[in-house]
């Protein structure tokens, strides 16, 4: 019997962490977890350089965006596809790369 939504019916009930075993789901959230502090940590040197301003100061304004935009999406949630799309058409005499 085929279910009528595709994937896997245990990837779709419980996400793909919940689906793998313990010890890869903890594996994958813990790389997921050091990539977004390093993305932060990025950010963060960014800020103070472009603004020219201390360390604290550039810390505060990141810390208080990652709220405001943790708020707006927990109030307001929103199905937006994150990542790089890449459509690639064929038409005749006629070929086009959007990147969005």
């Amino acid at each position: 019997m085929r279910s009528s939504s595709p994937g896997r019916s245990e990837v779709i009930h419980h996400g793909l962490l919940g689906s793998l075993p313990d010890l890869s789901a903890r594996t994958l959230g813990w790389i997921a977890d050091a990539t977004y502090v390093l993305f932060l940590l990025t950010l963060l040197a960014s800020l103070k350089g472009l603004h020219e301003t201390r360390w604290w100061k550039a810390a505060l304004s990141l810390a208080a965006a990652v709220l405001v935009v943790g708020l707006f999406f927990a109030r307001w949630p929103v199905s937006v596809p994150f990542g790089t799309r890449v459509l690639v058409r064929f038409h005749p005499l006629h070929f086009s790369i959007w990147v969005d």
